[in-house]
């Protein structure tokens, strides 16, 4: 049994660069975030309001966590 040498191996066809400085991914991501806020402050508006000071409430402490976590040294490597 011969194998194609035009086949990709399974982690050639799923390789995944993390590292991709593509302006388009970094104005996409800055997209997803306005539209995130957007719809979140539409769903505020028309649910009850335990669920939108919950929604609130975490997604304001999810911003604090990742400021620190990314900007305020929160995160150190352990290593190095």
């Amino acid at each position: 049994m011969d194998i194609d040498p035009n086949v990709k191996s399974s982690q050639e066809a799923f390789d995944v660069n993390f590292q991709d400085t593509d302006p388009n991914v970094e104005s996409s991501k800055v997209l997803d975030n306005v539209l995130m806020s957007l719809v979140i402050g539409c769903f505020a508006l028309l649910v009850p309001s335990g669920l939108s000071l919950y929604w609130f409430t975490d997604n304001i402490l999810n911003t604090l966590l990742q400021i620190w976590l990314q900007k305020l040294g929160g995160a150190k490597n352990p290593l190095g």
